[in-house]
Formats: C-alpha cells, structure tokens, sequence
C-alpha cells in the first residue's frame, strides 16, 4: 500500500515569490496527469504533401510532416522489402507539426537556441484559465495596421476576469486571502469556441487533425500580451492556437516581443529565459477546471534549434499548505 500510494501521490513544496513569502507545500495527483500536447504524426509523403487526407495537425502553409524508409543504394530500410530492420527517416517543423516550444530565438536575428536561452526544466505551478475569443471591433482593443475588424482575438480584459475567478474570495488564513504570483511561473490559455461559429475546434479530437492555415485563427490582443508579459515569475505561456501572433501580421510579431520583452526591431537583448508553447489540446473544461496546477514541461531533445516539440503534462493538486518557517523548499 505505501508503494502504491507513493505512485499516486507525490509532495512538492515550492517556494513562493512576492512579498509574502513563504513555502507551498502541495499535494500532487501524480497518476491524474493530463497530457495536453499534439503529437508530432509523420505520414508517407504523398499523403502529407497531399493533405487533403493527412490525419495530422498543419499551421502556416507548413510542410507536413513525414516519415520514409532509408535508403541506400538498393538498400532499403523495410523489412518488407528484404532488410533485416526498419530504418526511417524523419522530416517535420516543429512550428507547423503539433505542439511545439519555442525560445527568443524564434525572432531574434543572432541564433539563439532552446539550450542556450537559460531555460531550466522543472515542475512549475500553472494556472489554466478559460478565455472565449471576440471579435476586435468589440473589444476595445488592438493590435496592429494588419488587424481587421473582424478578427477573433484574445483580449487583456477576458484574460483577467478569467485570472480573477479563480482567485481565493474567502480568507484563506488569518483572515486574509492571499495569492502569489508563483502561481503564473506557467499560464494555460484554453479558448473555447464562440456559439454559431467555427473560430476553433470544439473538441480535443478535432483539434489534433486541424488545419489551422489561412483561417486567421484567434490571437492575443497588445494589451493581453502586456498584461501576460508584466506577470513577474512568469516562464512560460501555454496557448491552444498556433501562435500568440496574428496569422499574417506583416511580421511584427508583436505579442513574442512583449512576452520575450524584446523591443519592438529589437533583435538580441530578451527575456531569454522564457518560452511560448503554441498549438497546446488542453482537456476540456468539464475534465479539468480552471484553477492552479503542477505543470511538466517536457521538451524533445534536439539542439541547435529555436522550436522543439513540446509535451506538456498537467497534474491536479489535492491539497495546498502553506508554510511560513524559514526553510529551503525540495528542489523539483
């Protein structure tokens, strides 16, 4: 039973940011972890190429990804064609081919690479909220000269009320409600999709076969990305859409710069240590609420490169305690 409860149960304290202070000790549902990513699904050429009939994810007119024995000669890497093993070779974009991570060096002109950026892979505390899309000329917000009118955004004030409901109501302890910016080291951002229209997909199935390209999909407004970019402790930005940006914004790219805080024609000095994770599948609302969770960011190991896939695992927490005596937090 202790084995048991060991696999199923996991304590992590971490320490709080904030004036505040102190050490969250949590209670974490390890087997409840909920995995939000889109997976890389290579095909043979023609049908990725084709893509009327291809199975998988696709944004921005890119390339499919696919997959197709190696070839030697007239060696050939199947079994069915009298090798002895199967030998594949790969080709995908992590920016077009499911969920993906990407660093500062998405858009700095000098080469800057994941491994390079300064980002340390560790259990963050998340909080996901749900935010419906609408339309600009509603909102009162903006974005830049490509914007119309119509285009569906995300926008600074659904983004804080869905922030503020989740936020303790009630005293919590010593008749104070209390609520640390640790709290935002991740931010989920699930969309939903407005009634009559088909601004995004309406369910975690669709969303891993869709095609995203030229349908303009939802995007943060500039007040959303300076309300995202002024969140302190802050690491990184989870977004179910392609990208935080406009599909055709004339590559101002105006949202990466302020999460990255890279001023605008900027092209080195960043944030660099963040990261914006795109094209997320977040389980829907009625799996998992909005509210505060553990999130493991896991990233494929390839170097050199500015975007990796992304596989980001969300774990429910059963219990928060927290701590005021002084004393190191268990590093996780």
């Amino acid at each position: 039973l202790g084995n048991q409860m060991s696999l199923q149960t996991s304590e992590l304290r971490f320490k709080l940011d904030g004036p505040d202070g102190g050490i969250l000790a949590l209670s974490v549902d390890m087997k409840g972890g909920i995995d939000c990513s889109i997976p890389v699904t290579p095909e043979i050429p023609r049908v990725a190429r084709e893509k009327k009939d291809s199975k998988q994810c696709e944004a921005f007119n890119l390339p499919g990804a696919t997959v197709e024995p190696v070839k030697s000669g007239s060696w050939v890497g199947r079994v069915s064609q009298g090798s002895s093993v199967n030998v594949d070779r790969i080709c995908f974009c992590a920016h077009g081919n499911g969920t993906h991570a990407e660093c500062v060096g998405h858009i700095t002109k000098n080469p800057i690479s994941i491994e390079d950026s300064g980002w340390e892979r560790r259990m963050m505390l998340a909080t996901m909220i749900t935010v419906e899309p609408e339309q600009l000329k509603a909102s009162g917000e903006s974005y830049n000269d490509k914007s119309k009118g119509d285009d569906w955004v995300i926008t600074r004030r659904r983004l804080k009320a869905a922030m503020d409901k989740i936020m303790p109501q009630e005293p919590a302890e010593d008749g104070k409600t209390w609520w640390s910016t640790s709290f935002y080291q991740a931010v989920l951002v699930r969309t939903t999709c407005p009634a009559g229209t088909k601004v995004v997909p309406a369910s975690r199935k669709e969303r891993r076969s869709h095609k995203w390209s030229n349908t303009n999909p939802p995007y943060f407004t500039t007040q959303a990305a300076a309300l995202l970019a002024g969140l302190l402790h802050m690491r990184t930005v989870l977004v179910d859409v392609p990208s935080v940006d406009r599909e055709d914004d004339g590559g101002s790219l105006i949202v990466h710069r302020a999460i990255f805080l890279l001023p605008c024609q900027a092209t080195s000095t960043a944030r660099k240590c963040r990261l914006v994770t795109e094209t997320c599948c977040f389980p829907d609302p009625t799996e998992a609420k909005d509210g505060v969770y553990v999130l493991d960011l896991q990233l494929s190991p390839f170097c050199k490169t500015d975007a990796v896939p992304a596989r980001p695992i969300v774990y429910p927490i059963t219990q928060i305690t927290r701590e005021r005596r002084a004393q190191d937090p268990v590093k996780v």
